[in-house]
């Protein structure tokens, strides 16, 4: 009966209904897999872990690591309370493991692989495109899978700045996430990710400093567009891109670092600079 089913079916093979439907999805999702480890920007030997042990980083001095839970939480967490921290680092110095339910400033980080695609996210925003010939001033997107695996969509156009609205004074870009693959749905996605442009943009008009001209990107300040997103408000969505509007410093334009701001349910998490995310990441 069920290949009579999937033979009637308009998706033929493609169909739920074929015998073989589960081991083809299963080989989609290994060789989407195998795929992604060789796109990340990283060489072989640096690949993320894909089961990261249960350790402890500082929140606030680059993601240093301090300590560890015993592998039992098999997650990477971020740790911003000094009596936590003080108390994790003289456990690590007495070779004691600190139990998660003891540290409660700790919070958990996203998949190693969904960390170094915010890394990747970040660097290509920083690079020249046909309509963003400086670089830095549009925007990239991926979606992450629970499962490991991840798609990117396309570079956006050059942003612009927005005269009217909720957004006005804005500089917006308008990156499109991917399409979520065969075989995947909203409930299977772990992460999204998207940039806020890295550079400064010179326009004659006034942003939402108060300032003339000069424009930036917040990671802080998710725009009426992302609050759109299907995803925005059901799961943990990562702004990369500057911590922060520029400043002013003798009248010329300082920007600021660039990290990424994790929001979960639409309310901020979590930020980190990238040089913490990537000092996370080199640690075992």
């Amino acid at each position: 009966m069920q290949k009579e089913i999937w033979k009637s079916s308009p998706f033929g093979e493609d169909s739920i209904f074929h015998p073989n439907f589960d081991k083809k999805m299963d080989e989609e999702r290994a060789a989407r897999a195998a795929k992604n480890a060789a796109k990340l920007n990283v060489p072989d030997d640096e690949q993320p872990d894909t089961e990261p042990t249960g350790t402890f980083y500082h929140e606030q001095d680059d993601g240093k690591k301090i300590g560890s839970d015993g592998n039992i939480m098999k997650q990477r967490a971020v740790v911003s309370n000094t009596t936590d921290i003080t108390n994790i680092k003289n456990n690590a110095k007495n070779k004691v493991s600190t139990p998660l339910d003891q540290v409660k400033s700790a919070k958990i980080l996203p998949s190693d692989i969904a960390l170094q695609t915010c890394i990747d996210v970040l660097n290509d925003t920083n690079k020249r495109t046909e309509s963003d010939t400086d670089g830095g001033l549009h925007g990239e997107s991926a979606i992450v899978f629970k499962d490991g695996t991840f798609v990117r969509g396309p570079s956006g156009k050059k942003g612009y700045v927005v005269e009217k609205g909720k957004d006005t004074g804005v500089f917006m870009t308008d990156e499109e996430f991917p399409d979520i693959p065969h075989g995947y749905s909203a409930n299977d996605i772990e992460v999204t990710i998207h940039s806020h442009a890295t550079n400064i943009f010179e326009w004659q008009g006034k942003n939402d400093t108060g300032k003339y001209g000069l424009y930036s990107g917040n990671a802080f300040k998710p725009s009426s567009k992302d609050e759109l997103n299907e995803y925005w408000k059901s799961r943990t969505n990562i702004i990369v891109g500057p911590l922060g509007l520029f400043t002013l410093k003798e009248e010329k334009p300082q920007k600021q670092d660039n990290g990424i701001v994790i929001y979960k349910n639409t309310r901020e998490y979590l930020y980190l600079k990238i040089d913490a995310v990537r000092n996370i990441l080199k640690s075992k």
